[in-house]
């Protein structure tokens, strides 16, 4: 395999852990070794966990021109990334903070700064997708100009448009109809979801479309063959955080995928790999290698046989 392109938001993030949701009011709560930060954000979260199950990427994203720009910038170069294609365009870097609790719920508050006022310089996608097998394309405003280029190019598009309510919603309609594989949450999906999968299917033919339902596990829908499957969750250890799972998913659907498994194979094999993911707090954080996810995989099905 050559490389993968993630091109994605990346941002600095705080998670704090809380008692219970809703929070109750107190001037201060202090923790010991309870708050940490790092670098996250969709594309940070996807390079990663593709890092972790062995592909080579090729990271994109813009930053600020501040102190978090440059432990982002340091952070790929320890993991020996290149960044050629991480820009300083904007003038604050994106931040987000993250509470959760026990239970595995959360809420995040997001800081996109000037994220989507700003595009990616046209002169560089030629280089940019030079000797890549495969596209990882976030849907965030940046990347607008990358995606009509990539509608002229016979490269796979890799899409998560997250949250969804509308099939023809304005935003992310671009995104979804140049998608060959396109994901997607349940959580703001109305009626049923099987049949709102149909209707995405009939409205951008995408080859596979799989919708993602938390501890419920995840549906796919396979465009060649017009047939719909489910994927019950798996929690190879406890859970810590759900933050990033949806990523952890996503993300290793696309490592399977691109190395030739069936559809259904590439999310049994993601399924995992987002459950193992939870087990440990952070977006970017808790990813298992290609090998210990196999090795799960495979302890599973010796148990199921039981």
């Amino acid at each position: 395999m050559g490389k993968i392109l993630v091109s994605g938001l990346v941002n600095l993030e705080m998670s704090v852990p809380v008692n219970s949701f809703p929070v109750d009011y107190s001037p201060i709560t202090y923790l010991f070794n309870g708050i940490s930060t790092a670098v996250s954000g969709v594309g940070y979260n996807v390079f990663c966990a593709l890092e972790s199950l062995g592909d080579s990427v090729r990271p994109c994203s813009v930053t600020g021109r501040d102190l978090a720009a440059l432990v982002i910038a340091r952070a790929f170069m320890e993991k020996k990334a290149e960044t050629d294609f991480l820009f300083p365009i904007l003038d604050k870097t994106c931040t987000s903070c993250v509470l959760f609790d026990d239970q595995g719920r959360r809420r995040i508050f997001c800081d996109l700064t000037g994220v989507q006022k700003v595009t990616l310089p046209e002169k560089i996608f030629d280089s940019l997708v030079s000797g890549i097998d495969g596209v990882v394309l976030c849907n965030t405003n940046f990347n607008r100009k990358l995606l009509d280029y990539l509608c002229g190019k016979d490269l796979p598009v890799f899409t998560d448009v997250h949250v969804l309510s509308d099939v023809h919603d304005s935003y992310n309609s671009p995104f979804m109809k140049r998608a060959d594989v396109l994901f997607l949450s349940h959580e703001n999906v109305p009626g049923n979801h099987e049949e709102f999968l149909i209707r995405l299917y009939h409205e951008y033919r995408n080859k596979i479309i799989v919708l993602g339902q938390g501890s419920l596990g995840a549906m796919l829908l396979d465009g060649e063959k017009r047939e719909i499957y489910t994927m019950e969750s798996v929690l190879p250890r406890p859970l810590v955080n759900t933050l990033g799972a949806g990523d952890a998913l996503f993300s290793s659907f696309v490592h399977f995928y691109l190395k030739k498994f069936s559809p259904l194979d590439a999310l049994k094999y993601a399924v995992t790999f987002a459950g193992w993911k939870i087990g440990e707090s952070g977006g970017s954080k808790g990813f298992c290698t290609g090998e210990e996810c196999s090795c799960t995989v495979r302890k599973q099905a010796t148990e199921n046989k039981r």
